[in-house]
């Protein structure tokens, strides 16, 4: 009997790996030059394990986006001497943007480099998948 509900087919073996090596070429290219937030080099089993791919495969660059100006952001001290020609989230998120774009990160995955920098290179350790599933879920029903 066929399956009346529509849903999104599952990409084929091929394309999956196609996927995964053009995410994990991604962290390469955006953190491969980054520090740890607590010095050294980001541990490759943190930046290519399974959440960290989920991110850069998953993650929708409006919400995530606006969930780390929501909720990663105000994490972070404004310095004293910030010029405030712009709002304080705004000049962060532009900055990391920026640095994607340098780092030729496709559209598609710059919002999970902007969420997983917040987690390896300015120490939001509980920068989980969940955390911003739960977030998302509750911006939804808001919505």
């Amino acid at each position: 009997m066929a399956n009346l509900r529509h849903e999104e087919a599952e990409p084929d073996f091929e394309e999956q790996t196609r996927l995964l090596r053009q995410a994990r070429e991604d962290l390469t290219n955006f953190f491969g030059h980054k520090s740890y937030f607590c010095g050294g080099s980001i541990p490759e089993v943190l930046l290519f394990s399974k959440e960290s791919i989920e991110f850069v495969l998953d993650t929708d660059f409006i919400f995530g986006i606006h969930y780390a100006q929501d909720f990663l952001i105000p994490q972070i001290p404004q310095p004293s001497d910030f010029d405030a020609q712009i709002e304080w989230d705004v000049h962060v998120v532009l900055e990391l943007i920026h640095e994607t774009i340098k780092a030729k990160i496709p559209i598609s995955a710059q919002a999970a480099m902007v969420i997983l920098d917040f987690k390896f290179c300015r120490g939001c350790s509980h920068v989980t998948r969940k955390e911003y599933l739960d977030w998302l879920r509750d911006v939804s029903i808001a919505a």
